[in-house]
């Protein structure tokens, strides 16, 4: 049996389709974004087929080939075990579903190979089925970007092929730092974060948060001396012709960039070392150890392409890297829809659950609801950023002042 729509579409357009089987009634109903556009009768009992195929964008002809292939692109895929009235299909739409048992299968195809985010089964390609992920560059305001999710998603950033980096930025300008862990360091961190949580009216509270603070700045310093590898930051070698790059986090250390000697300038390879750490960065500081792709050029591109997270950086720039400045820069990535891309594929094989906590630990550290500049990871997180801005290169774009700048690359 089939069931169509009388309404035509539009290409390179994104549609949602729902089927809803009733039993009650034995009416198969077809929902096109949301809307009743077919319902037909359907007498025969849906039973149970052991090792049962499902084919999607695509049917078996009465020889059992498969015909009329489906050519476009696919997002996912959900299946229930109820039959949904049309406000739940409309509810679901453009949300991802968190705590609902009655989902039974959640085939997510942004990702290479397709996972189900429910962790209920897993996903075979049949029959030499092979995915390809689309590579067509999609702006996150548009319509393919946005729909099925609560964050716009990029599918070019999901890919699993090299990106080539665009340009660095050269109008950035970076304040000269105190050096880490100095009197200076550590005040400076203090005052702002006392001006994020408006504690300067004095008083217990204000010494309770400075106690708290001095304790995770020294947690922090031990952490450093007991890692050495935290303060180099990055590790960087050029043998048999490849450039490796690993960085040294709170929680692991991950392989984030691998290619040719020479393909990229030091100037590029230093941009996709900061902005990594900035991201990935503050996601092990909030306690997860991501697992490890090729993922530090796109993260690259994704925020280089954003005026508003580049002007903000600058702002981030301009002053001492604290705990706090680099949590309000993270705040603005996220305002600007780009963190929930971020927090996709850097945790691919993390199921919605894990997902969804991690993206409502992110809007309570950035919107201080929780006060998580206090905490050691993040000390130790802003740290790394000082570092590496101490680090930067003044070839490479422009300091407010230079004096305590070093050259160098490779730490």
């Amino acid at each position: 049996m089939s069931l169509s729509s009388a309404a035509s579409v539009l290409p390179l357009s994104y549609y949602h389709f729902a089927l809803s089987y009733d039993s009650d009634v034995k009416a198969l109903s077809l929902y096109v974004n949301g809307n009743l556009q077919a319902i037909d009768y359907f007498p025969s009992p849906v039973t149970a087929v052991p090792n049962g195929h499902v084919l999607v964008g695509a049917q078996y002809d009465s020889n059992g080939n498969i015909i009329n292939n489906f050519n476009g692109s696919i997002q996912n895929l959900r299946i229930w075990n109820v039959c949904l009235e049309q406000s739940e299909i409309v509810q679901w739409m453009y949300n991802d579903v968190i705590t609902d048992n009655r989902l039974i299968s959640n085939f997510d195809f942004t990702v290479n190979p397709p996972i189900d985010t429910t962790d209920k089964s897993t996903l075979e390609l049949d029959n030499g089925a092979v995915q390809q992920l689309q590579t067509v560059n999609v702006l996150t305001t548009e319509q393919i970007a946005l729909l099925g999710i609560p964050q716009s998603i990029n599918a070019i950033y999901l890919n699993q092929n090299v990106e080539t980096p665009v340009p660095p930025p050269t109008d950035i300008l970076f304040s000269n730092q105190p050096q880490v862990f100095t009197e200076d360091h550590k005040e400076e961190s203090w005052a702002q974060f006392e001006e994020w949580f408006g504690s300067k009216n004095g008083g217990p509270a204000t010494e309770g948060f400075r106690q708290q603070f001095d304790n995770a700045y020294e947690k922090a310093r031990q952490m450093f001396d007991e890692n050495a590898n935290l303060s180099r930051v990055f590790t960087r070698t050029d043998t048999n012709g490849i450039t490796r790059i690993i960085y040294h986090g709170v929680k692991a250390d991950m392989l984030v960039y691998e290619g040719a000697v020479g393909a990229e300038s030091d100037c590029t390879l230093w941009w996709i070392q900061f902005i990594f750490a900035l991201t990935v960065g503050f996601l092990q500081a909030v306690g997860l150890a991501p697992t490890t792709g090729n993922i530090a050029t796109r993260i690259y591109n994704l925020l280089r392409a954003n005026q508003t997270v580049m002007n903000a950086m600058s702002s981030m720039a301009g002053k001492a890297i604290s705990a706090t400045a680099a949590i309000g820069f993270v705040g603005v990535v996220y305002q600007q829809g780009l963190m929930w891309t971020i927090i996709k594929f850097v945790l691919t094989s993390a199921g919605w659950y894990a997902l969804f906590w991690i993206l409502r630990k992110v809007i309570a550290i950035v919107t201080g609801l929780e006060a998580a500049a206090i905490l050691a990871g993040f000390i130790v997180w802003a740290t790394q950023l000082t570092i590496l801005s101490l680090k930067y290169n003044t070839a490479c774009g422009q300091l407010l002042q230079s004096t305590k700048v070093s050259p160098s690359f490779n730490s």
